[in-house]
Parts: structure tokens; sequence; C-alpha cells
């Protein structure tokens, strides 16, 4: 009695359905449980879906069910029209964005998995479970995806929740906006304070003209010469202070003369 009142209700509209024509724009699996939905809220069993949802078909898809030889069970029904009218290229669409699905910075962990989840019905309504904690994994947050693998989930529920206590002690640890600011600021007023000491010692510092180091040049320049010169002046000084030999002492030994040397003697000369 129930499900037959159900179905009236269902009948007479209590929500409007789009029909399904497979159209491109026009996805099947969303398509599918939009109808669930209210299925559910209007409390349908499984037999009575099988029969209703036909209904809703219009134009090619018509024509599918008209055509094909289906099964009778709801569930199995299901999985044939999604696999029918789900295309190759909205295939290739949903297997790019899987793959390239990745957590962002101030994305929840709960958002980021349930569309992960998401698109694996999407991709393979029969994947299996080691398989979308693959996916799960792939885009986890590094900081977080770390933990998770320590924890070797095995089923996609464990990983979630690993995860979400993951990211409450991240949260926990991490300083608020309030509390960046005030280091922020507190690390401005250390730098400005610093910088003010350093121009304060710099200006105590005596006044250096800009041509100090010509001038420094030039001074070393002129000592060096006036070393010079007094290294001449003082091998000079010492050559004076040798003492002259006195020639009348000087006596030959060739001719035993007085006044010259034996290499000087006259009679080599002559």
């Amino acid at each position: 009695m129930s499900s037959n009142l159900s179905t009236q209700i269902l009948l007479k509209g209590i929500q409007p359905i789009e029909f399904f024509t497979g159209a491109d724009e026009q996805d099947p699996m969303i398509w599918i449980q939009g109808v669930e939905e209210l299925f559910d809220a209007t409390k349908v069993d499984t037999t009575d879906r099988r029969r209703l949802l036909p209904m809703y078909f219009g134009g090619d898809v018509k024509k599918w069910y008209r055509s094909e030889e289906l099964n009778s069970d709801y569930d199995e029904f299901k999985k044939q029209f999604i696999n029918a009218f789900t295309s190759s290229v909205y295939k290739l669409k949903i297997s790019t964005k899987l793959m390239n699905r990745r957590q962002g910075n101030d994305e929840s962990i709960q958002l980021y998995y349930y569309d992960v989840l998401a698109l694996c019905a999407h991709f393979n309504s029969d994947m299996m479970e080691g398989e979308k904690i693959l996916y799960l994994l792939r885009g986890l947050k590094p900081s977080i995806q770390q933990h998770v693998i320590m924890s070797d989930p095995k089923k996609c529920r464990d990983l979630f929740e690993h995860a979400k206590r993951t990211e409450a002690a991240a949260t926990v640890l991490s300083p608020t906006p309030e509390q960046k600011s005030t280091i922020t600021n507190e690390l401005i007023d250390e730098t400005t304070a610093a910088l003010r000491r350093t121009s304060i010692n710099q200006s105590t510092l005596p006044t250096v003209h800009p041509n100090w180091k010509t001038w420094n040049n030039q001074g070393n320049s002129n000592n060096y010469r006036s070393q010079q010169r007094s290294n001449q002046n003082q091998y000079s000084s010492q050559y004076r202070k040798f003492p002259q030999r006195n020639s009348s002492k000087f006596k030959c030994y060739n001719c035993s003369d007085i006044g010259h040397y034996a290499y000087q003697c006259p009679s080599y000369l002559n």
C-alpha cells in the first residue's frame, strides 16, 4: 500500500525530473543519483524503481531501452544504463581529472576525500578499495601524506580518519593568523632597531676625506723615497768612515822601494 502511495506521489510530480536523452552535457551517473534521491524521499522500493526509471528516458535512450534485452534486477539494470551512456571522451576527462587531483593548501581533508571518491565512482563504479586508496594517497598534502602512509590503511574510511587526526594536530600546532601577525610585527621591530643601531654606530665614526686613498698612496711613495735616500746616506757615511791607507807605508816586493805595489813597479813598466 505504501509502495503504491509513494508511486502515485512520484507520478504526480512532487519534484520534476529531467528526462535523460543521452546528450553530451548529461552525465548518466549524476542524473541517476538525482533520481535515486527522489526515490529515497518517497520511499520507492527496488522493484518499483526498476519499473519507474525508464519512464524518464527520452530520445535515443528510449530506443535503447526498447531494443535491448536488459536485466530485471534494478542494480544490474542501473550499471547497464551507466555503461551504455558514458562516452569514452567523458571517461577520459574523468580519468585525467582523477589523476591530477591534488589537495589544495587551504582545502580540508573532508572536501578532498569525498571529491576523490566521487571521481572514482564516475570513472569506475566497481573500483576496488585498494585502488581508491592509491588515488586518495596520491593527492594528499605531503605533510599529511607521510603520516597516513605510515599507518598503512586498508580501507578508505581508515585513511580518512587518520588524515583527519593529522590535520587536526597540524591545526593545533600551527599559529593562528593573529599570532602570525604578532610574530611578523616583532620581527619587523627587531630589524628596524638593528638598522637604527647600525646607522648610529656609522655616524660616530670620524669623517674620512674622499681622497684619502690618493693621499695615502702619495704618503707611502714619499716614505719609500725618503727611506731609499736614508739608506744611501747610511752606506755613504759607512764608506767614508772606512780608514784610508797611507801610501808612504806601501812597499814593493820587487824592487823593495816604498810607495807602490809590485804590480805597479817601474821596473816592469820599463
